[in-house]
């Protein structure tokens, strides 16, 4: 029995090292800060590992909604940020932001509505391009560094794992698992007979 637990022990160890390897895998993404923004709202867009030195096309993404954010180029490293303002006239509700270059990334944001005393000018029709408030690609790294610590509400930057990763992970953890305990199990009754 204790030759079991030892087993089923090992085995969920090594499917857990696995496990955590696969999903440390970098590649591609793109966050927002915050990510829980209102309508009217200045948001910072940063991507990473989407091409050295490409361009890069950023979509707000919704129910009847595919807004151009605008497009980025990105640094040697294929990153880059900017600050930008949502229109005020978006609708509350979950949205994909979509980041399409060399590689791409796209992550998930809930909208709420704007507040009641950002008002629209009453003489200009709604713009459905967002103000760029700070420039994308090549911004100075103390730049950047201060832009984050100026911005008052942040949410923690969630990292989205495709579902073929989690898979993957998943069937490790399981596989290692059932072998561990199919092969404590035969060493259990091959340890009982004579």
């Amino acid at each position: 029995m204790k030759r079991l637990v030892f087993v089923v022990l090992i085995s969920l160890v090594t499917a857990l090292a696995f496990s955590v390897t696969a999903l440390a895998h970098s590649g591609p993404e793109v966050t927002v800060k915050p990510l829980n923004p209102k309508a009217g709202q200045e948001v910072t867009i940063s991507g990473e590992d989407l091409g050295a030195n490409s361009k890069v096309e950023v979509r707000l993404v919704g129910k009847n909604v595919d807004l151009d954010l605008g497009e980025f180029q990105t640094d040697d490293d294929g990153g880059f940020t900017t600050n930008l303002t949502l229109p005020e006239t978006l609708a509350a509700g979950t949205y994909q932001l979509k980041a399409n270059g060399g590689e791409s990334a796209s992550i998930q944001l809930t909208l709420t509505a704007a507040s009641a005393d950002i008002k629209a000018p009453v003489a200009q029709p709604a713009v459905a391009q967002p103000a760029i408030v700070s420039q994308p690609a090549g911004a100075a790294v103390a730049g950047d560094k201060q832009m984050v610590a100026t911005t008052s509400e942040t949410a923690p930057a969630l990292k989205e794992r495709p579902l073929s990763e989690v898979l993957i992970a998943v069937f490790i953890f399981g596989a290692l698992a059932g072998l561990g305990i199919f092969f404590g199990q035969r060493q259990g009754r091959h340890s009982h007979q004579p």
